[in-house]
């Protein structure tokens, strides 16, 4: 693996403190949106094998009357740990740092099934990928942003889709996706 130092060499408009808060928000977003019933509002961030994984295991759970809930959650840091370039994608390695209380509950009652209803603290191993030979954006200041099917006006940062298609909408604001999260 090699430093990230060595990634910014490669991208010279890879910022790696804002790379570290937005990987923080978009895990944050992750867990909460998963307990809220929305993951969908996550397929934009993550791989298509990653997000048909965790809506497959979704499904399977809400079909046996089961959620996984995430509460509390604060994220106490992000360790960028290092990068890989392989045909056709490049990868980042981070670590990051999380206190939560995670259960399985009833879908209707939300009484607890399983897990701890104290906190727990964790190590996730998060890997992201892009295509390689991409760079980071380099944002200017606010812009308006269009569903490039439609045309009409949306807001990324409160749904994925368009609320007049109804198509997903990826943002070059942040190009990488989440490929695994796994306690580590």
């Amino acid at each position: 693996m090699n430093s990230i130092k060595e990634f910014s060499k490669l991208d010279k408009a890879f910022d790696a403190a804002k790379f570290s808060s937005k990987l923080s928000n978009i895990y944050r977003r992750f867990k909460t949106t998963a307990s809220d019933g929305k993951f969908e509002e996550m397929e934009p961030y993550l791989t298509p094998e990653l997000y048909q994984k965790i809506s497959s295991e979704t499904a399977v759970r809400a079909k046996s009357g089961k959620v996984l809930y995430t509460e509390r959650i604060t994220i106490l840091g992000t360790e960028l740990l290092g990068f890989e370039t392989e045909v056709g994608f490049d990868r980042i390695f981070a670590d990051v740092r999380v206190r939560a209380v995670e259960y399985v509950a009833d879908i209707k009652t939300r009484k607890r099934l399983s897990g701890s209803a104290e906190e727990q603290f964790m190590t996730v191993r998060v890997v992201l990928r892009r295509e390689s030979g991409r760079v980071s954006p380099q944002l200017t200041g606010i812009s308006a942003q269009n569903c490039p099917y439609c045309g009409a006006p949306v807001n990324i940062n409160k749904s994925s889709k368009c609320d007049y298609c109804g198509r997903v909408l990826n943002t070059d604001s942040f190009d990488w996706l989440i490929e695994s999260a796994e306690i580590h």
